[in-house]
This record gives C-alpha cells, structure tokens and sequence, in this order.
C-alpha cells in the first residue's frame, strides 16, 4: 500500500482499540496497556508467492476464529477453543423473540 509505514506503538494512540495482536513472534519493546493477543504468523518476506498465500489464510483462519469468539463472548457463551483439526461445537442459540411488528423488533435485545 502506497505511503504505508510500520508505526512503532508509541506513534499511536491505543485507546482507540480493544485489543491489539502482535503478528511479530517477538515481544513488543513498549507496555501495552490493552488486551494482547501474540499470534505466531511466519514472515513471508523475499520467499515464494506459495508462502504468501499460505501467511495470508493463516491470518485470515485467526481472523475468522477471533470474530467468532467475540461474537460467542457478546452473546454470553462460553465455548472451548477446539484443538486443529476439530470442528466447533458451538452450544443452541437461546430463541430469538418473534414480533409481529418491525417497531417491537428493532428494539429486541437479541440485535
């Protein structure tokens, strides 16, 4: 991306996040004062397009996992992180109220 630099943490203001994933496999020099996740992503650089692509679903695999937990954890689930390979189990939803109205569903506590 044209213009685009690495920023060290201090070059921004992490208040804005929720969390912050470090793709490095190294520590980070500065304190962070948000949640950290430390995801172990290989460095593609100067290697074959194959390794490119294989980092680039790695990371979108993480990103998906991570979406789904977050959207377990708003909806007050609690679901073990299954080992590679296993499909998640996720527990039934609680029933979603039906209105006869769009007036009453806009304002459902389930959106």
């Amino acid at each position: 991306m044209p213009g685009q630099f690495p920023k060290g943490l201090n070059e921004i203001y992490l208040g804005h996040y929720d969390l912050v994933i470090n793709l490095s496999c190294r520590e980070l020099p500065e304190q962070v004062d948000v949640p950290l996740r430390r995801w172990s992503i290989q460095d593609p650089i100067r290697q074959a397009q194959s390794v490119y692509t294989h980092v680039a679903e790695n990371i979108e695999t993480q990103v998906r996992e991570l979406i789904e937990e977050i959207r377990h954890l708003r909806a007050g689930w609690h679901v073990a992180k299954p080992r590679p390979g296993q499909p998640i189990e996720l527990p039934l939803a609680p029933p979603l109220p039906l209105y006869a109205d769009r007036e009453r569903a806009a304002i459902s506590p389930y959106r």
